[in-house]
């Protein structure tokens, strides 16, 4: 990178006097509550900077710095080594000015930053186990994989041998085995385990609820027998999973010897996004805290929105209330207060202002208020005085089709976006349009009604990957080269490779193309077919000239799949067609392929799942159905455990026997889960809303009048009814925009 230009960067990004405190502050163990948009990870950097120059003991090798996904983990990285280069190459400027040596112990930081320590949770509790599982008697070479198939055999097998038991006879097995799946994915996932002890302390003693309370009983007594062996089977295969890699890391942090040794090694462990941890997960910082690590925790409880994956906020509100207590024993009673960041670069000022509106109401829930974190995110003084390029920067439009909805934004001359230079302002263009959804379904729906509308899009967060044109007409082609029959000739004419030949100018037909193909799949490995293929119909400059680049990132994915395939599984290419034909048979659920950055600069409107999208940002986002209700029928869960409580639940819909009594329970714990549900949908819609910087759309699929009388059915909750009941009604409707074309 470019030292003037990486120095103007910087320049730009000095920080405020609230981040100066927390870089500072050499107090741990240490929890910052980031707000949205609030320069955590600069904030982190800066820290981690500052305890190499104060600590001479310290260097890069003696930190953990641990992040939630991926891809936060390869962020965090390229700019750590950027800021330690900037650092060195600033020290080393200054010693050829000032003709005196560069400080040796920043060149080594620059020379071992490559081996910076950043990983997601699971990679880090890994190489915990890889270096010291011996010490719990876990064999170093353990394999991670899944166990599903194997789950699902040992839950049958164990149900067979139950098959007498009259208790059981009224629940179908395969309904039986459905519920104990769901529970022990469940608890996996949060870090929950059942034993026997837990089963001793149980009882089921619901008044008129007789058949389910013995039900229960013995529901756990298999759950129990699954379990067991589940575990031996893994034990035996010398398997972990990736819930494993956490629960097992816990575990071993509890044995002195590796607590040491781990205390020697990390002098200071740094976890972002912790408001999204699990049991395990606590646990295992539990662990390094009484060791005495340095510890400094990122997090936002208002953006905790992980509980399908086991989160829960309520581990994010009891690690704040621990290290607290640990301050305040410390003699550091008000550290707290030196551990807040509300202060947001992201937002223009006046948005922000309608957001913190929004998130100031109390929520509530057929008259239960649901709990959310209050706190205002704020600009500092310089930001407030700037420009507001749009006079109107949140919109709320009815029964208005999406597509029409990005047209208008498009052709809005008042729809103004700041140049990148920091001066004067641009027209907004597709790239600077951002969709978040709430679930893949609507997300894939969206996708097929924009691309039939001609809008350029990236879907991203989307599971339609082998519901893509593009892998089935792969498949098709496959079937075409392979089986003579008319009907797999007739298939391919609809296919976009039959069209990308027939515009290749001089290029070969399809006859000699299907002909050149039979001898390729012969000599070749799937990626090398998919080469040819990919080459000679010139399928991916088609999709460029037609602007569908994510049909071609697509079309590079299923080619790694292929190629991963045959180094892991060493398969074949007539096995790779019989795979391609279950994972779209059976409408396998995965990720489209991410558009590279270099086709992301022609115009692409973004779509995003909420949860793909957060701590990223875009110039305007626009946040369909906002009306759907968020407690349908069709979301209720089927088991319900609440393990505090030791309270099991049944839905009976989902058992589907008329003549079978309600498990009596179900209602009152059902009214106590949609509320923990609901809470989780304030937190989504918060990072949905806080994505924005400079407009943010929200559309609504019925009428105005539909959602207004909607105000008076107490058990309806959707994002629409607690925007509108703001203000008495007041708030939406002075932001009802008409769209007109």
């Amino acid at each position: 990178m470019d030292y003037s230009k990486m120095k103007n960067t910087l320049k730009k990004a000095t920080p405020t006097s609230t981040q100066q405190t927390i870089i500072a502050s050499g107090l741990y163990p240490g929890y910052l509550k980031a707000g949205a948009g609030t320069g955590k990870t600069k904030v982190l950097i800066d820290k981690i900077l500052r305890i190499l120059e104060d600590d001479p003991d310290a260097g890069l090798d003696n930190f953990a710095i641990i992040t939630f996904t991926n891809k936060a983990t390869e962020e965090m990285k390229e700019r750590l080594m950027h800021r330690i280069y900037f650092e060195w190459l600033k020290h080393h400027k200054d010693t050829i000015a000032t003709k005196t040596k560069t400080p040796p112990f920043m060149r080594k930081q620059v020379e071992i930053s490559n081996m910076l320590d950043i990983s997601t949770i699971h990679s880090f509790c890994e190489k915990l186990l890889r270096q010291y599982g011996l010490q719990m008697g876990l064999p170093l070479n353990f394999k991670i994989k899944s166990v599903r198939k194997e789950t699902n055999d040992i839950i049958n097998r164990v149900i067979d041998r139950h098959h007498n038991n009259s208790v059981f006879a009224r629940i179908p097995q395969h309904k039986l085995a459905k519920l104990i799946d769901m529970l022990l994915k469940n608890n996996k996932s949060i870090g929950i385990d059942i034993d026997e002890d837990f089963l001793r302390q149980t009882h089921f003693n619901t008044p008129d609820n007789e058949y389910w309370n013995q039900f229960k009983q013995l529901f756990l007594q298999i759950y129990l027998e699954v379990d067991r062996e589940i575990e031996d089977y893994k034990i035996s295969e010398n398997i972990l999973t990736i819930n494993d890699l956490i629960k097992k890391a816990a575990r071993l942090l509890e044995i002195g010897y590796v607590q040491d040794k781990v205390a020697q090694k990390y002098k200071y462990v740094f976890i972002d996004e912790f408001q999204d941890t699990n049991q395990d997960q606590f646990k295992l910082v539990r662990h390094l805290l009484t060791k005495g690590v340095k510890i400094f925790l990122v997090g936002d409880d208002k953006q905790s929105i992980y509980a399908f994956r086991g989160s829960d906020v309520q581990n994010s509100l009891e690690m704040a209330k621990i290290i607290d207590e640990i301050m305040a024993q410390a003699g550091e009673e008000h550290i707290s207060d030196q551990s807040v960041m509300n202060e947001n670069f992201r937002t223009d000022y006046q948005l922000l202002e309608i957001i913190n509106e929004i998130f100031q109401q109390k929520f509530t829930h057929n008259n239960h208020e649901l709990r959310f974190p209050q706190m205002r995110l704020e600009k500092i003084e310089e930001h407030k005085n700037r420009k507001q390029l749009i006079a109107k920067p949140l919109r709320i439009v009815f029964e208005t089709p999406l597509e029409t909805i990005i047209h208008s934004i498009i052709q809005d001359p008042t729809v103004q976006i700041p140049s990148d230079s920091g001066s004067g302002s641009r027209p907004a263009n597709y790239g600077d349009i951002c969709v978040l959804f709430r679930s893949n379904f609507d997300l894939d729906s969206a996708a097929s009604a924009l691309r039939a509308s001609n809008i350029p899009i990236e879907v991203v967060g989307g599971k339609s990957f082998y519901k893509a044109q593009e892998i089935i007409d792969t498949f098709k082609l496959f079937n075409s080269m392979i089986h003579s029959s008319p009907v797999y000739q007739t298939e391919l004419k609809f296919t976009d490779y039959y069209k990308a030949l027939l515009t290749n100018e001089g290029g070969i037909g399809i006859d000699k193309f299907l002909s050149d193909l039979k001898v390729v799949f012969k000599r070749e490995s799937i990626e090398g077919i998919l080469n040819y293929i990919y080459d000679t119909t010139m399928i991916q400059e088609y999709y460029r000239h037609n602007q569908e680049y994510q049909k071609i990132a697509n079309l590079n994915k299923l080619k790694d799949k292929a190629r991963n395939l045959m180094t892991d599984d060493a398969m074949q290419p007539l096995q790779f067609l019989e795979y391609l034909q279950v994972m779209i048979s059976s409408n396998q659920e995965e990720d489209d392929a991410s558009i590279p950055e270099h086709d992301r600069s022609h115009g692409l409107v973004s779509l995003y799942s909420i949860h793909k999208a957060k701590g990223l940002d875009f110039p305007i986002v626009i946040i369909p159905h906002l009306d759907k209700r968020l407690n349908r029928k069709t979301i209720e869960p089927n088991i319900i455990f609440l393990v505090n409580e030791r309270e099991l639940a049944i839905n009976h819909s989902f058992i589907g026997d008329s003549e079978l009594k309600p498990d009596l329970d179900f209602a009152r714990l059902h009214e106590h889960e949609e509320l923990e549900l609901l809470e989780e949908e304030i937190r989504v819609l918060y990072v949905a809303l806080t994505r924005a910087k400079h407009l943010i759309v929200l559309s609504c699929e019925k009428s105005q009048g539909l959602l207004v009388g909607m105000k008076n059915r107490a058990e309806y909750a959707s994002w629409a009814k607690w925007i509108n009941g703001i203000n008495r009604g007041n708030f939406l409707r002075q932001y009802i925009h008409i769209i007109n074309l």
